[in-house]
């Protein structure tokens, strides 16, 4: 995925419910300001039958697109505006994936794995926290190789958060990642770095992991209107 100069690329939208109150419009009048060609927005998208939190709802997701359809063609003299979602591979959810790939309404699927199917209807989250912990980064790497295997994935966000709760990056951590590499390699997805996680002392290392060849893009995680920096 070749990145356009000035992309603001991994933009959520209110809808998500732990993001500023502003519209797409606000977003994408910040971005023209600044210089971009491109804006991408990729908020959390629902599940069927909402069962998780943090994301928008089914209903809500017909008037994303439309309305952000409606942006594109408003602001095309001026920007590309282009259509995206962040989700969680679960496997049970697969023909919901194929779904939305196949509905021709999204410029982009970005799998953003922060927790993972322990058995059909468990999820990590449920689970004790040390026993969630300490399998996360194995499970959650598991995920996005199985997610970029189905070829609906075109970009994996923060590949490198899957070790948030490591506390060492030794030998154990770097097989999980070089997983992750492999995969990305081998179905010519994305990764992205995350300039909203670069903080945190252990993704340096996974990134250093990253041969040259890889395509990766840079994303802004933006939950704020702040989060769009000149870049």
């Amino acid at each position: 995925m070749k990145q356009p100069r000035r992309d603001y690329f991994h933009i959520h939208t209110w809808r998500c419910g732990h993001a500023q109150m502003v519209s797409e419009e606000a977003y994408i009048r910040r971005a023209i300001l600044r210089g971009g060609k491109t804006i991408t927005f990729c908020d959390h998208a629902p599940f069927p039958g909402d069962p998780f939190t943090k994301r928008m709802l089914m209903e809500q997701l017909p008037e994303y697109v439309s309305t952000l359809k409606r942006l594109q063609q408003k602001y095309k003299r001026w920007i590309q505006v282009k259509i995206g979602l962040e989700i969680e591979y679960l496997p049970e959810f697969d023909d919901y994936y194929r779904q939305l790939h196949d509905s021709g309404n999204f410029d982009v699927l970005v799998l953003g794995q922060h927790f993972y199917q322990a058995a059909p209807g468990v999820y990590s989250f449920e689970l004790e926290p040390g026993s969630a912990k300490a399998n996360h980064a194995r499970q959650c790497a598991s995920a996005l190789v199985e997610g970029m295997a189905t070829g609906y994935f075109h970009v994996v966000a923060h590949p490198d958060r899957i070790f948030a709760y490591e506390k060492e990056f030794g030998q154990e951590q770097e097989r999980i990642a070089q997983r992750v590499i492999t995969a990305a390699q081998m179905f010519s997805v994305t990764l992205e770095k995350n300039l909203l996680e670069k903080e945190r002392w252990n993704y340096s290392r996974f990134w250093r992991m990253v041969p040259r060849g890889i395509k990766t893009v840079q994303g802004l995680d933006a939950h704020q209107l702040r989060h769009l920096k000149r870049k």
